[in-house]
């Protein structure tokens, strides 16, 4: 089962514009520089930047992704700074681009990255981006966004024409909470975390996103931080996670259940221990977990996901059926394989042949299941046919 915590780099700062010569190395503004001699050009950066914020005007308590996106195309992605501030480049070749694991089914691509030596030097940058100019772009279609977090909404900043000369700032994206939804993914208590608490804390997340990391120095610090702010959620659900990569899983639980004591909304313990429960076939704790679960954010995926599976294996078949169809109309089921054997199991029971052979080869083309399930599937899939009850299609065929 996919990791639902995966830690992202901080984007680095921003470049100085070039003032010298690419070839000569000199200021070609100096008295008695060299003019005359040939020179590459330069690529001409557009930058764009901006400010996160929640709706009380304070800063988010954690980084968020914040997207570009044109025509319905994600085209970079990059981090908020400690204070809420993001940064575009435009044209830099360098630029940092951190494709989140969901970017709603499109290709993410960072501009400039393809075509001639000066990225804006065409007059179609793809996704009619089109220069006009002196610099001028013509970004209509385009605007600035926070990756969808659930439990949240917010503006998006439309960025119609823009001049390399203008300045980069467009203004700020307010976070809001929705009315309907109690649980959060960012803990907002991290908000009151003393400063020392805070530096411990993301010494860790640091720690841990190096290549090689030392997990003993990053739990060091995470004790730093709950022992100073003994109410940093954020910080106790790190250390379950980093808990849980050192086998030790009454630690992890442990860790996890502080984190709900110290931010009953907090979504993100409630989904590591709904996982653990699941993965241990422990299903009255698993049930109890997910219920919850829902309670606080129905609209979830993988809310929606683990109630049905508990439910299913806790015999509420209907429930099952409910949440794990929720699940498919989202479009997201095709992050959870195995809802399609679920749904099927339940089609299968209830005497809906065709519909039962849909979810099971829906399964078979997306999961990664032992070969020895997919041919006891293929095996009652034929068996159907040879009954008359489906007209199977080739795998691959689903929708």
């Amino acid at each position: 089962m996919q990791a639902l915590w995966a830690m992202q780099q901080s984007p680095p700062s921003r470049p100085n514009r070039p003032t010298t010569d690419t070839t000569t190395g000199q200021n070609p503004s100096a008295p008695g520089s060299q003019t005359s001699q040939p020179r590459l050009r330069t690529p001409r950066i557009l930058y764009i930047s901006g400010k996160v914020m929640m709706e009380d005007g304070a800063p988010p308590p954690e980084a968020l992704t914040v997207e570009m996106v044109c025509n319905g195309r994600i085209l970079q992605q990059v981090l908020t700074r400690s204070k809420g501030q993001f940064d575009f480049e435009l044209g830099n070749r360098n630029a940092f681009s951190a494709i989140g694991a969901d970017v709603s089914g499109s290709d993410a691509v960072t501009l400039g990255q393809q075509g001639s030596q000066d990225p804006f030097a065409s007059s179609d940058l793809g996704n009619n981006i089109r220069s006009s100019g002196l610099g001028r772009y013509d970004l209509n279609g385009c605007n600035v966004r926070i990756s969808p977090l659930p439990g949240y909404a917010s503006n998006s900043i439309a960025l119609g024409f823009r001049s390399i000369f203008d300045k980069p700032d467009v203004g700020n994206i307010i976070l809001q909470r929705r009315k309907d939804v109690q649980g959060t993914t960012v803990s907002l208590n991290a908000l009151s975390a003393p400063k020392k608490a805070k530096k411990a804390y993301q010494n860790a997340r640091k720690e841990l996103r190096k290549k090689e990391p030392k997990l003993d120095k990053a739990a060091r610090e995470l004790d730093k931080a709950v022992t100073v702010f003994p109410e940093f959620a954020s910080a106790w659900h790190l250390m379950g996670q980093l808990r849980l990569q050192t086998q030790d899983a009454d630690g992890a639980r442990q860790a996890f259940n502080k984190s709900i004591e110290a931010d009953p909304n907090f979504l993100s313990p409630y989904i590591s221990l709904a996982q653990m429960e699941v993965e241990s076939s422990n299903w009255p704790q698993a049930l109890g977990l997910t219920t919850t679960l829902v309670k606080l954010d129905p609209y979830l995926p993988v809310s929606q996901y683990f109630h049905g599976v508990t439910t299913f294996y806790s015999g509420q078949m209907e429930q099952s059926a409910d949440y794990l169809g929720r699940l498919k109309e989202s479009g997201q089921a095709k992050n959870f394989p195995a809802s399609h054997y679920l749904l099927g199991s339940i089609h299968s029971q209830n005497g809906d042949i065709p519909s039962a052979a849909r979810e099971y080869q829906l399964f078979l083309e997306r999961s990664n299941v032992a070969e020895e399930l997919k041919d006891k599937i293929r095996s009652q899939l034929s068996k159907w046919e040879k009954e008359g009850l489906i007209q199977l299609a080739s795998e691959g065929s689903g929708q």
